[in-house]
């Protein structure tokens, strides 16, 4: 089953859906064989109007959901940056795809990633960039 999921930003979790299913929310998850998505015309519409809405999400297979009540454990983003998983952002009024916080370079693909809240990181071996 693949997921498309995004930071809620009335809710303060993740949402996130299955095709054709209704939207669920989550404190985290770990998702695989991932795409990063970024709609154009919603880009383009958030720096036209200067208000943000849903056209960006990480499309892939889930591997753990953790409802919003769960212990999170040791996925918490200090315990990812202590381990060196690099980061992954999306600012609309800056970029037009996911990019490397780190290095700004664009992402399309990644194996894995970890997303905690708002913060997302690359906890798989490969991940794709555009050049």
């Amino acid at each position: 089953m693949r997921i498309e999921t995004y930071y809620n930003l009335h809710k303060h979790c993740l949402s996130y859906r299955p095709p054709g299913g209704k939207v669920q929310h989550a404190k985290a998850m770990i998702v695989n064989n991932v795409k990063f998505v970024v709609q154009p015309a919603g880009n383009a519409k958030v720096r036209r109007e200067g208000k943000k809405n849903v056209h960006a999400f990480v499309r892939g297979e889930p591997v753990w959901i953790a409802d919003l009540e769960d212990d999170l454990g040791d996925y918490t983003p200090s315990n990812m940056v202590r381990h060196k998983f690099r980061r992954v952002t999306y600012n609309p009024y800056k970029h037009e795809s996911f990019v490397m916080a780190d290095t700004e370079l664009p992402l399309t693909h990644a194996t894995q990633v970890v997303i905690i809240g708002k913060d997302i990181y690359l906890s798989g071996t490969g991940w794709k960039v555009d050049k």
